[in-house]
C-alpha cells in the first residue's frame, strides 16, 4: 500500500478521528510515524483481528475495551466526543449469525440514553440496507447519512462502486451533521476506507 499518500490525505484534510481494524504489524507500525497525532488506543498493543485502533489529535480523557468494543471520549473545543469503534462478526453461518446478534445487542445496550456527541465506527458486517443495519438506527435513535444519491459501498474493494455493498459504517448521533462522506482507494485492502466529515 502506500502508505504516504495515506498520510498525505490524512494531514491535507485534518482528520481528527483514525479508526483502523484489520491492522497489520507493518501497517500499525507505519501509523506510529504520523505526525500530531499523539492520542490513541491500542497503538502500542499487540492487536488480534477484530481489535480496534482509535488514534487522534485530542487528548484522550477515558478509554476501555469490552470484548470487540473500543470506546473512547475525547474533548474537541471543550466538547466532550463519545467513539465506539467495533468489528461485528461476519453472520455467514448460524453460529456466527447468533454470536452477532448478540454483538449488536451488547451495542444497543453500550449506546446510553444520553446519546449526545457519539460516534460509532468500523466494520459492522451488515449492508446499510439490511434489516439488521435499520434496526440499529431505529433502536438507537443515530443516523448513517445513507443516500442512493452518494453511493458509498466498502466491500469487496476490487469491484466497481455501483457493485459492492457497504459493511463498514460511521453512525453517529442526530446533533451531528454530516458534510461529506466518500471511499478511498489508495489502500491495498478488501475494503474501501471510508472517509466522513460531520459537524456540529
Amino acid at each position: 500500500f502506500d502508505f504516504e499518500k495515506l498520510e498525505d490525505f490524512i494531514v491535507n484534510n485534518n482528520i481528527d478521528i483514525l479508526v483502523f481494524q484489520e491492522v497489520s504489524p507493518e501497517f500499525q507500525s507505519n501509523l506510529k510515524k504520523l505526525q500530531n497525532y499523539n492520542f490513541s488506543h491500542n497503538l502500542n498493543e499487540n492487536l488480534n483481528f477484530w481489535d480496534t485502533l482509535i488514534i487522534t489529535r485530542f487528548p484522550i480523557n477515558t478509554s476501555k475495551k469490552i470484548n470487540i468494543f473500543t470506546e473512547i471520549q475525547i474533548n474537541k473545543e471543550n466538547t466532550k466526543i463519545h467513539i465506539i469503534g467495533t468489528h461485528i462478526y461476519p453472520p455467514i453461518n448460524q453460529s456466527l449469525y447468533l454470536a452477532s446478534t448478540k454483538q449488536l445487542e451488547e451495542l444497543e445496550n453500550m449506546i446510553t440514553i444520553d446519546k449526545s456527541n457519539l460516534i460509532v465506527a468500523g466494520d459492522l458486517n451488515n449492508s446499510s440496507v439490511s434489516r439488521r443495519s435499520k434496526d440499529l438506527l431505529e433502536k438507537t435513535n443515530l443516523y448513517s447519512g445513507i443516500s442512493l444519491k452518494n453511493i458509498t459501498n466498502t466491500w469487496p474493494s476490487f469491484l466497481p462502486n455501483i457493485l459492492g455493498i457497504q459493511i463498514d459504517h460511521v453512525i453517529f448521533s442526530k446533533n451531528f451533521k454530516l458534510k461529506n462522506k466518500k471511499t478511498l482507494d489508495f489502500l491495498k485492502s478488501d475494503h474501501k476506507p471510508l472517509f466522513v466529515e460531520i459537524f456540529y
